[in-house]
């Protein structure tokens, strides 16, 4: 066997925006037209190589992800990121089964539109980062294995849903956005309208997120939103901030359901006011304790309150839906 660095490989960063660099492969069943890095034209073999965690929209990583959003064209994207804004307007699909999943479906109908051969490598990772677990081959086949692995070791069964969550971000711990990952990863225990109180940590801040320059307080937003129901927030999105790149548009859109949805009270000791306002999707509390408190205070003596500890890598399984 011939044993090469990196610098001996050619290699190239992928570019969704450039039309040049990528070719048609076909349409799906939802309508994408699927463009795709120009080089999966003449390959010989594909290897995908990724990590199986909690998604917000596919469900879980992995699999042919890496292939549609992975190395696709932006049009393709955005296209494809549509479905979330589809009836019957699930904007959260985490831990969703890939069979009930329309996004997950519509990225995996990529597999029969390369004509080369896809070989897949996808790991588990516990909260040391270390690989617990490893699946290789057929690309939807290895991914359905290592989905059933994880759920083994980080889905948290629940009897029904509950009216609040408390959860924190770890291990996902970097940055404000990947913080988040623990309300999305639990949101699925939550009753409609429940409350979610989570403890972020953030230790980067914001890093790469753009602030919008002009921020609409958070009751008034939340009450247009729930006028106008969960059809019409992709539209009135499209209205209020055009222009927006594909991960911000849907960013955004996962937000403002969230604001109609949800209750979020949130204790994020690395942003400023300021930042939390320009948000404009969470209450921000000083203190830990006032979290707590204020949720209690909304949900009444009754409620029932599902903890995760580890809110940035569990999610719940519901033994009935």
């Amino acid at each position: 066997m011939v044993k090469k660095n990196i610098g001996q490989v050619k290699w190239e960063n992928h570019n969704a925006f450039d039309k040049s660099k990528n070719a048609y492969f076909g349409k799906t069943s939802h309508g994408v037209d699927v463009y795709l890095n120009h080089h999966l034209k003449d390959a010989n073999l594909v290897i995908l190589i990724g990590l199986v965690e909690p998604h917000l929209w596919a469900g879980f990583g992995g699999g042919l992800k890496n292939i549609l959003p992975g190395v696709a064209y932006a049009e393709t994207i955005g296209h494809h990121h549509s479905i979330i804004a589809e009836p019957p307007y699930r904007f959260n699909r985490v831990a969703v089964d890939a069979e009930n999943n329309s996004f997950r479906l519509d990225l995996e109908e990529t597999f029969n539109m390369i004509k080369s051969e896809i070989f897949c490598i996808n790991v588990v990772l516990n909260s040391k980062k270390e690989i617990i677990a490893c699946f290789a081959g057929h690309p939807i086949h290895c991914h359905r294995e290592a989905v059933a692995f994880t759920k083994t070791i980080c889905g948290l069964l629940l009897q029904k849903q509950v009216d609040g969550i408390i959860t924190n971000s770890a291990p996902m711990d970097i940055n404000f956005k990947q913080s988040m990952k623990c309300v999305g990863n639990t949101l699925p225990a939550l009753r409609p309208k429940g409350i979610v109180m989570g403890f972020l940590r953030a230790q980067r801040g914001l890093d790469d997120i753009p602030l919008p320059e002009k921020s609409t307080p958070l009751w008034l937003t939340r009450t247009i939103l729930r006028t106008l129901g969960p059809a019409r927030v992709l539209r009135f999105l499209e209205k209020v901030k055009p222009g927006l790149d594909v991960e911000q548009k849907f960013l955004t859109y996962y937000s403002m359901q969230l604001i109609r949805a949800h209750n979020l009270y949130f204790y994020v000791p690395s942003l400023s006011d300021a930042e939390v306002k320009a948000l404009g999707f969470f209450e921000r509390f000083n203190q830990p304790q006032e979290v707590i408190e204020r949720g209690l205070k909304h949900l009444g003596k009754k409620a029932t309150i599902a903890v995760f500890k580890e809110g940035g890598a569990t999610f719940p399984l519901l033994s009935v839906k």
